[in-house]
């Protein structure tokens, strides 16, 4: 599914659909500066890797494919600083036994100096 930009002021409405999101479902959101992020020969990260790495760790939960998303970019920029903020956020809808104890992981990536 995609659609417009969040925060677009274009004169178009955007789609819209319902989906279900049952226990055990992931939600990945991130900005355009992962998807063009590129490598040492200006090859960008892209929607290909975004979902391949997503399909290899979507068994280690939200954290984990976090983990591996920012490991997949680093690897892909051989470590330089990103050229555009960067912004990986992923909902995990998790069974009722998994939230009795709340967690909240807060990472910062900040390689823009913004």
């Amino acid at each position: 599914m995609s659609s417009l930009p969040l925060g677009t002021r274009l004169p178009v409405q955007p789609a819209h659909a319902e989906l279900a999101f049952p226990p055990g479902s992931m939600l990945l959101l991130y900005s355009d500066g992962l998807v063009e992020a590129v490598d040492p020969a200006g090859g960008a990260f892209g929607y290909e890797r975004i979902e391949s790495v997503t399909r290899g760790a979507a068994a280690t939960g939200a954290s984990g494919l976090v983990g591996a998303l920012l490991a997949a970019l680093d690897d892909h920029t051989g470590g330089q600083p990103l050229t555009d903020d960067l912004t990986v956020l992923v909902v995990e809808h998790r069974l009722p036994a998994e939230e009795s104890a709340p967690q909240r992981e807060d990472t910062e990536c900040d390689q823009t100096g913004e």
